[in-house]
């Protein structure tokens, strides 16, 4: 059974329409109250956050963790011809992805600059809501 930690975790997770990393949802739980700002309270939740992903109460897909990047040398590809065939393929469908930029003719050029790469994919959700 989830802790009242992960319950807490979860409301903040289903809360958004991005996906939260630990720290995100650490930073939450402090501004509500429930924990405090300290490493071991961190720590803390991490932990408790990671069995719940083992144990299946939250979904691994659920929290977004950018410090782990898979690498793959397997693309599907059969052979050298399979890739060049395939690329190929690809090529002949670029023109349905191309969009000519929102700004192109306009006098000025917007731009959103986030420091923290945490908040990246909420302003970037916004963004792209507006324009």
């Amino acid at each position: 059974m989830a802790s009242q930690l992960v319950l807490r975790a979860l409301q903040f997770i289903h809360q958004y329409n991005i996906k939260l990393t630990v720290r995100q949802i650490y930073y939450r739980l402090v501004a509500a109250g429930y924990i405090k700002n300290s490493r071991s309270a961190y720590n803390t939740l991490d932990k408790a956050l990671t069995n719940a992903r083992l144990e299946g109460e939250i979904l691994f897909s659920a929290i977004e963790d950018r410090t782990r990047q898979f690498q793959s040398g397997d693309h599907g590809f059969v052979s050298p011809e399979d890739f060049v065939e395939r690329a190929f393929l690809n090529l002949k469908h670029l023109d349905s992805l191309y969009e000519s930029p929102y700004w192109l003719d306009q006098p000025e050029h917007v731009e959103v600059w986030v420091e923290k790469d945490a908040l990246s994919s909420l302003f970037l959700q916004e963004a792209r809501a507006v324009g």
